[in-house]
């Protein structure tokens, strides 16, 4: 009986990751709300994750930040005078309505599909924390080229691919999604970070609506 348990709970995370990578948006955004109002996540606020932090201090430098696939980002540490706009964006209803009450100054937060959404403006730093590794590697990829239309002239977006053993297939497809690769590093022994800039031939402009103030 313990075996059989154990093997169905195996087969039903499984199932749940692929619905997750390859169901329709309406499905996707109900698993996601499911598992926010049950807590499932809720480990993560309590955390204080050094990585985004150094990320934001290095390449943000008082611009504008975009964090798709935010959550409640309430384990993102944010100084007040190192960005001068800050856009949340999830999937999850609850997490964003959790996101607004953390009060977080020059900030806002939408409810969208990341796979969809068209940023307004430019940034100077996009940040794909949780997300690149929940998608099929070719959606990775687009995900990640298209974003970087929505870049400054020097602005970047910083990858993390949290589990390279299972991933490495959609971390070589981001690696290979036309835009250039700023820095990589290793910031633990499974885990990759890919920082990528605007796309050669650049679409982002210092002066459009993205530009630091």
């Amino acid at each position: 009986m313990p075996l059989n348990l154990t093997l169905r709970r195996r087969i039903t995370v499984t199932a749940i990751r692929a619905a997750k990578r390859w169901a329709p948006s309406a499905v996707r955004r109900w698993l996601w709300e499911r598992e926010y109002t049950s807590g499932r996540w809720d480990y993560l606020d309590g955390g204080d994750d050094p990585l985004p932090t150094a990320l934001v201090r290095k390449y943000a430098r008082g611009g504008r930040i975009l964090d798709l696939g935010c959550g409640t980002s309430a384990n993102l540490r944010l100084d007040a005078d190192g960005y001068s706009f800050y856009l949340g964006v999830d999937i999850s209803p609850d997490a964003i309505e959790r996101a607004r009450r953390l009060g977080r100054p020059a900030s806002e937060f939408e409810v969208a599909d990341v796979t969809t959404f068209r940023p307004p403006g430019r940034f100077d730093l996009v940040l794909l924390r949780e997300v690149v590794y929940y998608l099929p590697a070719a959606r990775a990829a687009e995900l990640v080229r298209r974003t970087g239309d929505s870049l400054t002239a020097d602005g970047v977006i910083a990858v993390v691919i949290w589990n390279t053993e299972l991933y490495g297939r959609t971390a070589e497809a981001v690696r290979r999604c036309g835009l250039p690769i700023v820095e990589e590093f290793a910031h633990r022994p499974d885990a990759l970070t890919l920082v990528l800039g605007p796309p050669p031939g650049g679409s982002g402009t210092a002066g459009a609506a993205g530009a630091r103030s």
